[in-house]
Parts: C-alpha cells; sequence; structure tokens
C-alpha cells in the first residue's frame, strides 16, 4: 500500500530549488513553501515586490501535498459557535471571506493557467442520527443569519440513508500539490527567489532590520511572513493554537464513486470525496483526528478509517493511507496578520481542517498589510485578539494537557527493553545505562537512538508508529527518527545518542 498521499506523485512535477548558499538581502523573507507561503509569493511577484521564500524541505512536502483537497465554505468550528462567540459581524465576515477564498483560488488558476483539476461541486454535512438532527438544524438557521446558502434536505447522493443533511452550493475540490508546482513554475525567473532544503534557525530584529540564519548564511530582510503552520521558536501563539492529527485512506469501491463533499456530524468528524488518479476512481474517505503525541498506535487509525469506508460502501482495495498535522486555534478562528511580537513580522496560524482555504486568504490578508493596504477581513483573524471568553476553556484544557505531558515524562516509568529486541517500525522509550533514550528501528533492522527531549520547550517526544517519527505532545514538533526536524516550531535536531546494540543470543 501506498503511504504518500494520492496526489503526492505531482510533487515530482514541481519545479527543483538549490539550497541558500550566500547571504542575501530582500524586501520579504517567505518562510514556508506551501500553499500559504507560494501564495503571498504571486502576490508579492505580481505587485513587483522582491521576496526569498524558503522551504525547509521541498515544495508542498508538508500539509498542503498531504490534504484530502477540498474547499468549503463551512467551517471545522461551526458557525452557530463562532457567531455566539464572536457576533454578528464577525460570522458573516467569515462565512464571505471563505466563499471568496475559493474564488480567488478559482480566479488565479485561471490567471496562471494552472492545470490541478478544480472543480466546483456541492457539499453536505449530515446527520445519521436522529439525536444528531437539532445541531444540523442550528447550524442551519446560524449560516442563514449571516446570508450564506444553505439548505436544509433529505436527498443526499450518497448508497447509505442519511437522516437529514445541510446543503452547501459552489464549494470546491482540486488537486492542491499541482496548484502550488503551478505557482513555483510562475515564480521561476521571477522577483522571488526560491530555495529549498534550506531551514531557517534563528531570526532576530534590530532596528528595523531582520537577520535570519539558514544553511549557516544570513538573510535580511525588512519584513518577515512565517507561513510555517505555527511560528517557528517560542511564540504565544504556541499556547493559543493547538497540534492534532488527521488520517485519510483512498479506496477503489464497486460502482460509482459519489460526486460531490459529505462529511458527518461525529467527533471527530470523517468526511468523503472522490478522485481520478491514473485513469481510476476512488473514494477519499478521513477523520480519525487526534492530538500530536497523545496516540503511540496510530496505525489503528488507518483501521478505524478502512472500517467506517466498509461500513458505508462496497470497498474492493485501500490503495493509500496517510496522513497531516494541522492546528486547531483556541477561539475557533485562525490567527492571521502581524505577530504579537513586531509589527514586520507576519504570523498564519490555527487553520484547523480548513488549510487550503484560509491558506489563500492568510496570504491576501498578509501581502495586503505588507503593502499598507487595508483589508476588510483583518477583523476576523486579527493575530493580536484577545478573546477571553471564546478562548479561555480550550487554553486552559490544552495546556494543563500540555504540562500534564511534561510532568508524566519526566517522572514516568520507561521500559528496560534491549534496544534489539525492538520489531523494524517499532520506536520506545528505553533507559539505557540509568538515561532515557529514543530508540527506533527502520524497516531494513536499522536501530537509530536519539534524545527524547524536545528541542523546543523540553517536552518529550512521543513515537508514532505509522509515520515512523517522534512527535511531541505539546506544541507539534516532530522529528524523524534519526532526529531531522519534519515540523516545527522546533528548529533544532534531536540530539544522537551512541548506544551498543547486543544481538541476541539465537541458542
Amino acid at each position: 500500500m501506498n503511504t504518500d498521499s494520492i496526489w503526492k506523485e505531482e510533487s515530482g512535477k514541481c519545479p527543483v530549488f538549490k539550497p541558500l548558499e550566500r547571504d542575501i538581502e530582500t524586501e520579504v523573507l517567505i518562510i514556508g513553501g506551501g500553499i500559504t507561503g507560494l501564495t503571498i509569493a504571486t502576490l508579492l511577484n505580481d505587485a513587483g515586490i522582491h521576496s526569498v521564500l524558503a522551504e525547509a524541505s521541498h515544495i508542498g512536502n508538508g500539509t498542503t501535498g498531504m490534504s484530502s483537497c477540498h474547499l468549503t465554505t463551512q467551517i471545522d468550528a461551526q458557525y452557530r459557535k463562532i457567531y455566539k462567540d464572536f457576533g454578528e459581524k464577525i460570522t458573516e465576515l467569515v462565512a464571505r471571506s471563505r466563499a471568496e477564498g475559493i474564488d480567488f483560488i478559482e480566479q488565479l488558476i485561471k490567471s496562471k493557467n494552472i492545470n490541478c483539476d478544480f472543480k466546483r461541486v456541492t457539499g453536505y454535512q449530515y446527520a445519521d442520527r436522529p439525536e444528531q438532527i437539532a445541531d444540523l438544524e442550528a447550524e442551519y438557521r446560524y449560516a442563514g443569519y449571516v446570508d450564506l446558502p444553505v439548505e436544509l434536505t433529505d436527498n443526499i447522493d450518497l448508497p447509505f440513508s442519511v437522516t437529514k443533511a445541510l446543503k452547501f452550493g459552489n464549494q470546491a475540490v482540486f488537486n492542491a500539490q499541482s496548484f502550488i508546482n503551478g505557482l513555483a513554475e510562475h515564480l521561476v525567473n521571477s522577483k522571488c527567489e526560491i530555495f529549498e532544503n534550506t531551514r531557517v534557525t534563528d531570526i532576530r530584529e534590530d532596528r528595523g532590520i531582520f537577520t535570519v540564519s539558514a544553511n549557516g548564511k544570513i538573510i535580511r530582510a525588512l519584513k518577515v511572513v512565517m507561513a510555517t503552520h505555527i511560528p517557528l521558536f517560542f511564540n504565544v501563539l504556541q499556547t493559543l493554537a493547538f497540534p492534532y492529527m488527521s488520517y485519510v485512506i483512498a479506496a477503489t469501491i464497486e460502482g460509482d464513486t459519489p460526486g460531490n463533499l459529505y462529511w458527518d456530524m461525529d467527533e471527530p468528524y470523517h468526511y468523503i470525496r472522490s478522485t481520478e488518479f491514473n485513469g481510476r476512481k476512488y473514494l477519499i474517505v478521513g477523520g480519525a483526528d487526534h492530538k500530536v503525541g497523545h496516540v503511540e498506535e496510530t496505525s489503528k487509525r488507518f483501521t478505524e478509517l478502512e472500517s467506517y469506508a466498509r461500513k458505508k460502501f462496497n470497498v474492493k482495495s485501500v490503495d493509500f493511507k496517510w496522513s497531516a498535522e494541522f492546528f486547531e486555534s483556541a477561539d475557533g478562528l485562525p490567527f492571521i496578520g502581524e505577530s504579537p511580537f513586531s509589527k514586520k513580522l507576519y504570523v498564519a496560524t490555527g487553520f484547523a481542517g480548513d488549510g487550503l482555504v484560509y491558506g489563500p486568504l492568510a496570504a491576501l490578508i498578509i501581502s495586503d498589510l505588507i503593502q499598507g493596504k487595508t483589508n476588510r477581513y483583518y477583523d476576523a483573524y486579527d493575530s493580536t485578539r484577545i478573546t477571553i471568553a471564546a478562548s479561555m476553556a480550550d487554553f486552559f484544557k490544552e495546556n494543563i494537557d500540555n504540562v500534564r505531558s511534561l510532568v508524566a515524562d519526566k517522572f514516568g516509568n520507561v521500559s528496560e527493553q534491549s534496544p534489539d529486541h525492538l520489531e523494524p517500525g517499532e520506536g520506545k522509550i528505553l533507559n539505557l545505562n540509568g538515561e532515557k533514550v529514543a530508540v527506533a528501528k527502520d524497516a531494513n533492522g536499522e536501530v537509530y537512538a536519539v534524545s527524547p527531549v524536545c528541542t523546543h520547550l523540553k517536552c518529550n517526544v512521543h513515537y508514532n508508529n505509522a509515520e515512523q517519527t517522534w512527535d511531541c505532545p505539546c506544541h507539534g514538533s516532530r522529528f524523524s527518527i534519526d532526529g531531522s526536524v519534519v515540523y516545527g516550531p522546533a528548529v533544532d535536531p534531536l540530539e544522537k545518542k551512541e548506544i551498543v546494540v547486543v544481538a541476541e543470543d539465537k541458542k
């Protein structure tokens, strides 16, 4: 089974960019080569502004290329919650901005002539149990309060019965990997210089100039954008945006695949769509979310999704499976705009499962801020906002959870098992000569040993057996089994440890 997303084959069609190998100066430094960073770079380039984009790995190698590639006006947090917490004006801005965000993506695709399978479809949020109808009807009322075009229906084109559904018109699907490949292609030989395999390791601001370290070189910039899902290094927003994992499978089924977007009302909810790949139609099923680092047997999440799919459809085979990390904000809306620490440092985080809409929307807002323009949607997503009533419950729950993880890991028991007893693909925190060591064995039987202490804020990492990564349960940093950084906010690798592996006596 393929463990990359069904879209990742397109990553090989992206232009290749060299790592940063010299000191450089620019008006704007963009950190991150996903949908947010590349859309910002495109908008600045179109405005004649020089920028540098630094991507730690490869273009689209993060969450963008590992999404389910659907675009909806409905939000993870639900409109009834946003309305109650923020009022009618902000909720109306959110609804309108998401619709215009999808329109903007479509316009960009047309203006840049990008082939990425963009298609308008209908979205259905459905209740499959009678006790869910009241919440569905409440969502219908609150969406209607802000003039979002929705309707209640009993008819839905799925091969199983549902109790009632909320119908959203003018939603969309596309191939996000192909989309950002197209943006990158248009940025070749432009006012934006792109560098891959260029990890930022330090940022300092002095007298209005940023000095940024990456690959042992210096980037000097007047303004910096962190298009990194969560701000790097320490930032107060890390206490207000919480890391989660979501899982996706692609399966072939008997009969026709459904042609629209669908999501249920479970917690966490499941989402369904279809796509075509190499001439075959696939059913996409996602969900089974959990907080990063809080589940070690993550492979069971794929089993759960497959079981769900088989209950609903006549599945012939599951051919792809993958997962992605995202960040949920404490109050249900993203933080987009100026960093709380600097008016020349811009952030975009807390997109939840809506990053493919919020990323380009964040690009519109931030590019306007950089150019000194007013953006009418800024108030809805102001990154310096304080929303005590809306945020407090999740703020305390999530951050107390972080403290609990930190304490439990520092003083909890660890395995006394020998490293040579690990199975291929297995990882554990072991007590080796009185020291806690994160030890993992790859598929070829090679053993890797690193410190279990996250280099961000010193929480202990946990093993993720589906992705074979070490994941931090506190702020979402993830590391490969050799200790290298996969996702921030950490920028430094886990410290390598030397161990002696003694072969098991076979006699």
